[in-house]
C-alpha cells in the first residue's frame, strides 16, 4: 500500500510465480482463468497496479497480455561475474557452471561456497546440487556458532535455514513432478532440522 499524502491510497500486488500454477479444472474453468479474471478485476481499480512474475511470458494468456509490459532479466556478463567474484580468468570454473552462474542469485551463492570450499563448489553438476550444498553449509555452519539469546537464535535458524531448506525440496519435487506423501514431508523437515 503507497499514499502520496493526500488520502490518495494506491495498492501494489506483486503476483510471483504465476508459472507455478497447476492449471486443473475446476467446474469446467481452469484454476489459471479463475486467477486471471481476479487479476483483471484488480485491473479495473484506478488505485491498483498489478506486477506478475513468472519463468516463462507463455504462461500469461492473450486476454493479459496486452496489460502488461514484458520485461526479461538478462544474463549477466562474464566480466561482471568474473569482478565480483574476484577472478580475473573465469576458466578455472567448468564452463556449465559459468552458465549457471549467469543468474546473479546463483552467482551469490555459488560465491558464498567458493570462499569456503571452493574444491566442492567447482565439482558441482547442475544448480540444484549448488543449492542443496549451499544449505548443507550454510545450516552445518550455523548450528556450530553459541548464541546468547537461545529463542532468537531458534526463530533465527527457522526463517533462514530450515523454511528456505523445505521451500527448495518441495519445489524441486514440484518441478520434477514427484508426489510427496506425509512420510517424505517429514523427512525433509527431520532433515531439516537435525543438520
Amino acid at each position: 500500500m503507497m499514499s502520496d499524502g493526500r488520502e490518495n491510497i494506491h495498492y501494489l500486488f506483486l503476483l510471483d510465480g504465476l508459472n507455478e500454477i497447476h492449471n486443473y479444472e475446476i467446474n469446467g474453468q481452469t484454476v489459471m482463468d479463475f486467477v486471471c479474471n481476479d487479476i483483471l478485476r484488480l485491473l479495473d481499480c484506478e488505485n491498483v497496479n498489478v506486477i506478475i512474475s513468472t519463468r516463462t511470458a507463455e504462461i500469461l494468456p492473450e486476454k493479459l497480455k496486452k496489460f502488461f509490459k514484458l520485461l526479461v532479466l538478462q544474463s549477466l556478463s562474464n566480466e561482471v561475474i568474473s569482478q565480483y567474484l574476484g577472478i580475473e580468468n573465469l576458466t578455472v570454473i567448468p564452463g556449465h557452471i559459468r552458465e549457471m552462474i549467469k543468474n546473479p542469485m546463483l552467482l551469490t551463492i555459488f560465491k558464498k561456497l567458493y570462499e569456503r570450499i571452493p574444491e566442492h563448489a567447482i565439482a558441482i553438476d547442475n544448480k540444484y546440487e549448488l543449492l542443496e550444498l549451499y544449505f548443507e553449509q550454510d545450516l552445518d555452519i550455523h548450528t556450530h556458532e553459541i548464541y546468547l539469546d537461545h529463542l532468537l537464535v531458534v526463530r533465527k535458524y527457522v526463517l533462514e535455514k530450515v523454511l528456505p531448506f523445505l521451500a527448495f525440496h518441495f519445489e524441486n519435487s514440484l518441478l520434477r513432478n514427484e508426489k510427496n506423501n506425509e512420510e517424505h514431508r517429514m523427512d525433509l523437515v527431520e532433515k531439516a532440522c537435525l543438520n
